[in-house]
């Protein structure tokens, strides 16, 4: 064997062992990325988590939170009719009260719940500010006491 050929097998060996150590690094990354993502999942589903992972909401904040949610939907009827007599200044007090009413809930909602809701008090707050169409704010107000209604109770039972 000349010495260009045990070189050249030499560099080889060298060559296949660091592509081997480098295949168990990379198999090492994906079977901890594969943990993390079952891991993940599970927190996803629930799986493992108590009913009240909020913290542990009591029963009676889930009932103040009830108690809350009806006034809320009442503040945000009031506003719909409010605003569709031409009276912002009262829609605009309405939604005040309405948001006064969601801070009360939000101890004993989800995160979801938390961000969907607050884009619906943005958008309702947009429409008042820019002085949208009377239909416009009455649908967004049907939309919003529709959400309340069903996922957001849904979550306080």
């Amino acid at each position: 064997m000349s010495h260009d050929q045990a070189g050249s097998l030499a560099t080889g060996a060298a060559a296949s062992a660091a592509s081997r150590g480098w295949m168990r690094g990379l198999a090492m990354v994906l079977g901890v990325a594969a943990v993390g993502i079952v891991i993940s999942a599970c927190g996803v589903a629930g799986i493992g988590e108590p009913e009240d992972a909020r913290g542990g909401v009591t029963a009676q904040q889930k009932d103040d939170a009830r108690a809350a949610l009806d006034k809320l939907v009442s503040d945000l009827n009031a506003l719909d009719a409010a605003y569709a007599a031409g009276n912002v200044a009262e829609a605009q007090s309405d939604l005040d009260a309405a948001k006064a009413d969601w801070r009360k809930i939000i101890p004993a909602a989800t995160v979801q719940d938390q961000s969907d809701i607050q884009v619906r008090f943005d958008r309702l707050t947009n429409n008042l500010s820019s002085k949208a169409s009377t239909k416009t704010v009455s649908d967004g107000v049907k939309a919003f006491v529709g959400e309340l209604n069903t996922d957001v109770a849904s979550s306080l039972k």
